[in-house]
């Protein structure tokens, strides 16, 4: 029998690559991405702070923009700011 999904959408059918990107047991929360470039790079993943290193080159994802900064957040919830001055903009 098939999920109910599949007769929701397309995009359901499609969505069968993807990888956990925050996991919160405390809010039953589990947050997946199938951003292809958060899937398919030869970047670290950053999922700890301490991993973090000055110099480190990385995908994230703008979650928030500003006048004043970018927040941007990685796995596992590692979230960061970048100062708008210093945000290169393509």
């Amino acid at each position: 029998m098939q999920s109910e999904c599949w007769n929701v959408c397309d995009t359901c059918r499609r969505l069968h690559v993807s990888q956990v990107l925050i996991v919160e047991p405390e809010r039953s929360r589990v947050v997946l991405t199938a951003k292809r470039t958060l899937l398919d790079t030869d970047q670290p993943i950053l999922t700890s702070y301490e991993d973090a290193k000055v110099g480190m080159v990385t995908h994230g994802v703008i979650f928030t923009v500003s006048e004043k900064m970018l927040r941007v957040e990685f796995f596992n919830n590692v979230k960061a700011i970048i100062p708008a001055r210093e945000a290169r903009f393509v």
